[in-house]
C-alpha cells in the first residue's frame, strides 16, 4: 500500500466477488485510497514468489556446479600443460640421442667398411706370400 500503512482484512458484501476476503485500506471510505488485494490473489503471489525464489535457488545450484566443472577442467587443463611440455622436453632429448647414434653408426659402418678393406688386403698379402713361397 502507497504511504507505508497497514491494511484492513474486509469482506466483499455485493457483485461478482460476494464473500471474497481481501486486503484495503483502512481509511476507506472516507478517503480516496483505491488500494485492494484478494487474499486469494496474496496467496497465489506468495506461491509464485516460493516458486521464483526456488527457480533462483535451483539456477545458483547449477551456476555453482558449473564453477566447479570449470575449476576441474582447468586443473586438467593446466596438468596436461605441464605433461605436454614435459613431453616436448623430452621428445627433443630423445632426437639428440637418436642423431648421436646416427653418427655412432655412420662411423661405425666406416670403420667396418675400412676393416673389411684391410682384411682383404691382409688375404690378398697372405696369398701373395703363399703364393711366392710356394715357387721359390
Amino acid at each position: 500500500m502507497a504511504g507505508g500503512g497497514t491494511t484492513v482484512v474486509r469482506t466483499v458484501k455485493s457483485g461478482a466477488n460476494v464473500g471474497k476476503k481481501f486486503h484495503g485500506c483502512p481509511k476507506w471510505p472516507d478517503t480516496e485510497c483505491k488500494f485492494v488485494k484478494f487474499i486469494d490473489e496474496i496467496r497465489e503471489m506468495r506461491s509464485e514468489l516460493e516458486e521464483l525464489r526456488l527457480n533462483l535457488f535451483e539456477r545458483d545450484v547449477i551456476i555453482s556446479q558449473m564453477e566447479y566443472h570449470r575449476q576441474m577442467n582447468e586443473e586438467k587443463i593446466q596438468k596436461l600443460e605441464f605433461k605436454k611440455d614435459s613431453m616436448k622436453e623430452e621428445n627433443m632429448e630423445l632426437k639428440q640421442q637418436l642423431r648421436q647414434m646416427k653418427v655412432e653408426l655412420t662411423r661405425a659402418t666406416t670403420n667396418e667398411k675400412h676393416y673389411s678393406v684391410a682384411l682383404l688386403f691382409t688375404w690378398v698379402f697372405v696369398g701373395f706370400i703363399q703364393l711366392v713361397r710356394k715357387y721359390i
